[in-house]
């Protein structure tokens, strides 16, 4: 049964966007710059058009059948069993993201930001917050994003300002030095975090 929240278009799209700004500015620049290289600009760029594959795809599924979840649009599309299947793997999938996520979160805040408090803690306190979230529902979650979003443009605006000096267009030469290799593998990593786990 479907949780009975519901937000506009725009409030999605003002989350999704603050979903893929986290991802890709806190892990996904330095598993590109290891795989691809001067080149992860060009991969970023591969794997955001493939993503967009994907959007499409969760979108046509959700319009298909607006009152599913997506365990029970498994069962309908391939059956029963391997529908089942399909859900428990899905299901793991979800528990291994919600886990590396909250490893990470817990390992930059206490690297970056609270260099002194115990990792353990902040995973705590992010556990708790997210459950409070799930508990009181998606619109108010939505709403939390709506607030926040104004501040997240800004600090990213002052971040990108402030990096301007350092950019020097000369490091992205030469241009497909391995090939497209590296690229591909880039693309590949990078599709998963954030394209895939939009799911």
């Amino acid at each position: 049964m479907l949780e009975k929240g519901k937000i506009s278009s725009g409030e999605f799209l003002i989350m999704v966007i603050i979903f893929t700004i986290g991802g890709a500015i806190l892990t996904l620049p330095s598993v590109l710059v290891s795989l691809a290289k001067q080149d992860g600009w060009i991969a970023y760029i591969l794997a955001t058009l493939i993503g967009l594959c994907f959007v499409f795809l969760f979108t046509r599924l959700a319009s298909l059948y607006p009152s599913m979840t997506y365990i029970e649009v498994n069962e309908k599309i391939f059956g029963k069993w391997i529908g089942k299947i399909f859900a428990i793997l899905f299901l793991f999938y979800l528990y291994y993201l919600s886990s590396a996520l909250l490893s990470e979160i817990g390992n930059f805040f206490s690297t970056q930001v609270l260099v002194e408090t115990p990792m353990e803690m902040i995973m705590i306190l992010f556990i708790l917050t997210s459950l409070f979230g799930a508990r009181l529902g998606l619109e108010v979650i939505c709403r939390t994003a709506l607030i926040f979003f104004p501040w997240l443009v800004l600090l990213l605006f002052i971040l990108f300002v402030f990096l301007i000096p350092d950019i020097k267009i000369e490091n992205i030469q030469p241009i497909f030095e391995e090939g497209m290799k590296p690229i591909m593998r880039g693309s590949y990593h990078s599709l998963a975090l954030p394209y895939v786990q939009l799911v």
